[in-house]
């Protein structure tokens, strides 16, 4: 194990490392083998490391008013959800890390994952998947081919503990229906599989029950979302094994349902149009469609145009 380190230090020229307290010891064996000029420890005191504090964790509310470390960058997502029209949905730098930083909060991952980078980073919910991953602390097998089957990343899981999926669910069902072909991978993947997050639409009848049964997964859970709103926006809580519900608002988001005609709040049960307010909004449009077209009405609530009910987070906004 402490030769692959060192191999993978030298071949990514990284010139510090971070580790724990359960690491230092063979860390400090590492450090004389390899080019490493800095190194760091959390909550120890270890000559050649620099203590680094505990990391604490964040309230589930964020501070509107807290800045994050960016650029001047814009990114552009084209997407037709929410609305039907093919359009560019824009988010400043910072927002962009907000919404990570905030969907990180909400426990998607956790840093013993190992996530399967399997779509084309070109994708920017895939980018920011892979960001996601990394602001955790999780390792991402990347697909060289990103294929509807990535073989080259199963191949790679058959070492690994725990391995999660941020997955559409067409995909999982390409995968499904691939294990039924091969008795090898299917008793790898059954075996390796415990984190399945759904995204981007929702599942078909009978996925999850098929989920459920072949894998001997910890977490099942179905996310909600819109590009407007910075991605997702919703998320069942650490260790649900069900798609029946898409949760509660990840940190810094609210959402409540109204009445579209006479714009009046609604409650339990009752059916309406989903509203977002969070400050991952994206800040225009480009394209097609009118580039003055508002994002969020004169309250700053977003609308999703869509009709909800028997949602467990009314009660919070």
């Amino acid at each position: 194990r402490e030769d692959d380190i060192v191999d993978k230090i030298e071949r990514a020229g990284a010139t510090a490392v971070l580790t724990d307290g359960d690491h230092v010891e063979m860390f400090a064996r590492i450090l004389r083998r390899c080019n490493v000029k800095k190194a760091f420890v959390v909550g120890e005191k270890r000559s050649g490391f620099k203590d680094v504090p505990e990391f604490s964790q964040k309230n589930e509310l964020l501070d509107d008013d807290e800045t994050f470390d960016s650029g001047n960058c814009t990114f552009v997502k084209w997407t037709t959800g929410t609305t039907g029209a093919p359009k560019g949905v824009e988010y400043s730098e910072e927002r962009f890390v907000r919404m990570i930083s905030c969907v990180a909060a909400s426990g998607v991952l956790s840093p013993a994952d190992v996530l399967l980078g399997d779509m084309a980073i070109c994708c920017l919910p895939v980018f920011s998947m892979w960001l996601l991953a990394l602001r955790i602390g999780c390792t991402v097998a990347i697909s060289k081919t990103c294929h509807a089957v990535p073989l080259d990343v199963f191949g790679i899981i058959k070492d690994c503990k725990t391995v999660a999926m941020l997955e559409v669910p067409s995909r999982l069902k390409r995968i499904l229906e691939f294990m039924k072909t091969s008795q090898d991978w299917d008793a790898l993947l059954r075996k390796k599989v415990k984190r399945i997050t759904m995204i981007a639409s929702l599942p078909p009848p009978g996925l999850a029950e098929e989920l459920k049964t072949t894998f001997q997964l910890e977490e099942l859970r179905n996310s909600y979302g819109m590009s407007e709103a910075g991605g997702c926006m919703t998320l069942p809580p650490r260790g649900e094994i069900s798609c029946n519900s898409v949760g509660f608002p990840i940190a810094g988001a609210r959402m409540k349902i109204i009445d579209p005609d006479k714009n009046k709040l609604l409650g339990p049960m009752q059916s309406g149009e989903l509203l977002f307010d969070t400050p991952c909004a994206a800040i225009g449009y480009c394209g097609p469609l009118d580039p003055t077209a508002a994002i969020t009405d004169e309250e700053g609530w977003i609308h999703t145009g869509k009709c909800e009910r028997d949602v467990s987070f009314v009660s919070r906004c």
